[in-house]
């Protein structure tokens, strides 16, 4: 079962199609973990954006007048998607010594 929030499930969605892009333009041995690399540079952007905290709202409670940010994440399995890069960049090693 994959637990996600947000756009989370988009890490999943951007490391194929990012293995899949290398291994098509660059067909050598190098080229899934070439991907790898580079969907894990565009899972940070993508992350960082998307989990921005200035997008949070502020929302004040008009009985205590206590202050409640709102707050909207896009997590894979409970972790910001941003996250994410690091694993992808663990595999695209994996993958260059793996060969």
């Amino acid at each position: 079962m994959i637990v996600w929030s947000g756009w989370g499930f988009l890490a999943v969605v951007i490391a194929i199609a990012g293995a899949v892009i290398g291994q098509i333009v660059l067909g050598d041995r190098y080229g899934i973990g070439i991907g790898f690399l580079l969907a894990a540079a565009v899972n940070f952007m993508v992350g960082r954006k998307l989990n921005d905290p200035s997008k949070d709202k502020i929302v004040v409670d008009e009985q205590t007048g206590e202050r409640i940010a709102l707050k909207r994440r896009s997590t894979l399995f409970f972790i910001p998607m941003e996250y994410w890069s690091i694993l992808l960049v663990g595999v695209a090693i994996v993958s260059f010594l793996g060969k």
